[in-house]
């Protein structure tokens, strides 16, 4: 069993583990940042913190428009303690989920680009959740972090 926040994040629903899970915000204004990397919307503020704002559909391949003001955020914190606001369409609940294992080609077949970030696939009443990998969506913008 998984413990996961439901989002939803271009249409799709997906999961978050709740261990990594600080904070849900609302809808708020995300400022730029000059020369980011392509999946960093910009820095938000969080009770008068700055905290990077990734754009999920910008990692997961998924092209729309800018919609800047009217994604919620859902804050996350890694192992080494940095915390990421990732921007994403809304927040539907909180479900311990049975694990099953994700179809890679599967995957690729349904939500083409996501495969290299699902590892798993949840089955619910509502229709299937596809757990995210947040280190793996991260990972191009930590690359290029270090390369600096």
């Amino acid at each position: 069993m998984t413990e996961l926040v439901i989002v939803r994040i271009g249409g799709q629903r997906a999961g978050i583990p709740v261990r990594l899970v600080r904070s849900a915000i609302g809808p708020q204004p995300v400022r730029p940042v000059p020369r980011a990397h392509p999946i960093v919307a910009g820095v938000l503020n969080l009770r008068g913190r700055v905290v990077t704002a990734i754009d999920v559909e910008r990692c997961l391949g998924i092209a729309r428009p800018s919609r800047d003001g009217e994604r919620h955020a859902l804050v996350v914190e890694l192992v080494d303690g940095s915390q990421y606001a990732l921007l994403i369409d809304g927040v539907e609940e909180i479900a311990d989920l049975e694990d099953r294992i994700a179809n890679p080609g599967q995957i690729a077949r349904l939500l083409p680009g996501w495969e290299r970030f699902v590892p798993a696939v949840h089955d619910t009443p509502q229709g299937t959740v596809v757990q995210l990998d947040v280190q793996r969506l991260l990972e191009p913008a930590f690359a290029e972090s270090r390369a600096a």
